[in-house]
């Protein structure tokens, strides 16, 4: 992250400000409000794709979910077919490593 010193902020923030103040301020009449209405579809335009773009993240993560909870299915399934026809029995998995004391314990 870029780090910034109090002067250099300060350029800015009277950069902008001047800026601001040096907006031509708006004239009434018929254009004005036809100017004011464009901007709220603009600014509904923009809206819109920020949303597209939020949906198309949530379609990614469900989509991950989903091909994760497949592969844990498959893989389970895998293990359990591996194991019939080697002849093992079914049992569980944690039964097949041995019991390590916990810390603190000897």
């Amino acid at each position: 992250m870029t780090e910034y010193r109090d002067d250099e902020l300060q350029k800015l923030e009277r950069a902008l400000t001047e800026a601001y103040r040096r907006q031509p301020d708006p004239v009434p009449g018929a254009g004005l409000a036809q100017q004011v209405m464009r901007d709220i579809r603009q600014g509904a335009s923009d809206s819109g794709r920020w949303i597209s773009a939020v949906a198309v993240d949530q379609l990614v993560w469900r989509t991950a979910t989903m091909a994760a909870a497949v592969v844990l299915v498959l893989s389970v399934f895998t293990v359990g077919v591996v194991r019939s026809m080697t002849g093992e029995r079914a049992g569980l998995l944690a039964e097949e490593f041995e019991s390590a004391p916990l810390l603190g314990d000897e």
